[in-house]
């Protein structure tokens, strides 16, 4: 299906929502962010080549009760003055792939910015995934800007007028449905230095925990310390002081071998 076709499903499946405003419920804050430093405001990297990027999402409740059930829909614009053509998005990060299945877009180039990156769940009738971006911001997409090849400053940020995101019901569970966001807000996106002798963007951060949100990356942390610990104690009830030691060495490979395994089961394999 076109783009321009799929953003006005989309836009319908908004309206229908938009028609019932004291249903309305949340406030979704969209931002852009570079993967290899989430907190950064400024990347420098080297002029003509590429830097990696999430799209990330947060819903707040607007009330003292939880007044939402998660992210249900969402569809943005990527700004950026770059001057050169952008890619679409890479692809979707694993759990909104495998639930955001209604309408999928990883965006149009339109010169140096993205049109109608999106997708919805199906809220009607379908199963979907509570709670994505309640406890702590969500990655979305993942995808790599081009840099121009001269030296230079430039900003990339989510559009505000275009953004547009549904929240699952409070009692989901019970009712089922969605309704449209409270409010969207934007967040600061990040600057983009080119220099010369800069060196090339790193990529990610933290690659084995790419596209896990915050519950599941404690969890993969936690098994595989719990793996260290064990074969560190097992080792000096076994042979002592020098059991620690071993244990030690051979506990921080099972436990990297833990965290490698743990993260590629709860991605799909990245």
């Amino acid at each position: 299906m076109p783009l321009r076709s799929r953003l006005a499903v989309l836009i319908g499946l908004l309206a229908v929502t938009v028609a019932a405003p004291l249903a309305r419920a949340a406030t979704v804050r969209f931002n852009i962010v570079p993967a290899s430093n989430r907190n950064a405001q400024i990347r420098t990297i080297k002029t003509g080549s590429m830097i990696k990027y999430f799209i990330v999402v947060s819903v707040i409740s607007d009330t003292s009760e939880t007044d939402n059930s998660g992210l249900a829909l969402f569809t943005v614009n990527v700004d950026t003055d770059l001057g050169v053509e952008q890619a679409p998005a890479t692809e979707f990060v694993p759990v909104i792939r495998d639930n955001f299945r209604i309408f999928p877009s990883l965006g149009t180039p339109d010169d140096d910015n993205l049109i109608g990156v999106g997708a919805s769940q199906n809220t009607f009738g379908g199963s979907v995934v509570t709670g994505l971006g309640q406890i702590q911001s969500q990655d979305l997409v993942k995808g790599f800007f081009q840099t121009p090849d001269v030296e230079g400053r430039f900003r990339v940020t989510i559009d505000l007028a275009s953004a547009a995101a549904n929240v699952l019901t409070a009692n989901f569970a019970e009712v089922g449905g969605s309704s449209a966001a409270r409010e969207i807000t934007v967040g600061p996106g990040f600057i983009i230095d080119t220099a010369d002798d800069a060196e090339e963007d790193p990529g990610d951060e933290f690659p084995l925990f790419e596209g896990l949100n915050g519950e599941a990356q404690l969890g993969i942390a936690a098994v595989g310390i719990g793996v260290v610990l064990l074969t560190v104690i097992f080792g000096m009830l076994v042979f002592g002081p020098w059991g620690a030691a071993l244990g030690i060495l051979l506990g921080s490979g099972l436990g990297l071998i833990t965290l490698f395994t743990s993260s590629a089961a709860i991605t799909g394999g990245g």
